[in-house]
């Protein structure tokens, strides 16, 4: 997740986004964003708060 995550920040035009624009860009560009479940939000918080 954290490369994801990583990818995510790169795309932005400033390299910064809320939550809720990482929530929106693994739903447009990852499998486990599309899927209805909502571990993967869980994984997206837990790697914010563990690689602050």
């Amino acid at each position: 997740y954290a490369k994801l995550i990583y990818r995510a920040l790169m795309s932005a035009p400033n390299h910064s986004m809320v939550l809720q624009e990482i929530y929106q860009w693994f739903r447009d560009n990852t499998a486990k964003g599309a899927s209805d479940g909502k571990g993967w939000m869980n994984s997206i918080r837990h790697n914010l708060s563990m690689n602050a």
